[in-house]
């Protein structure tokens, strides 16, 4: 999982692979992604709570404002048409 998601986050490293079949398959992905790297420690936090937790602090890095709906909320059938409208409009193509 490493190895992919440099490779989704850095177009650069596409350059290290060295089978031919592989870089031709990776070339859909490199350098389309942002990729937000956490580990799951020691927590009692529901699984949820800590993926959203994580992904909103990685936004406000990248100047992003987000809060995710509560996970009680009647209106949390999919949060992803609102996260997607809240992407600036150069990120929105390469987040469906």
């Amino acid at each position: 999982m490493s190895v992919l998601s440099a490779l989704a986050e850095h177009a650069e490293l596409a350059s290290a692979l060295t089978h031919p079949l592989v870089g031709e398959a990776a070339a859909q992905v490199v350098g389309k992604f942002k990729v937000v790297r956490t580990e799951l420690g020691s927590t009692t936090m529901d699984f949820r709570e800590f993926v959203c937790s994580q992904l909103e602090e990685a936004l406000a890095g990248w100047n992003i404002t987000y809060r995710f709906p509560h996970a009680c909320s009647r209106r949390l059938l999919s949060g992803k048409s609102r996260f997607v409208r809240t992407l600036p409009r150069s990120q929105n193509s390469t987040a469906r």
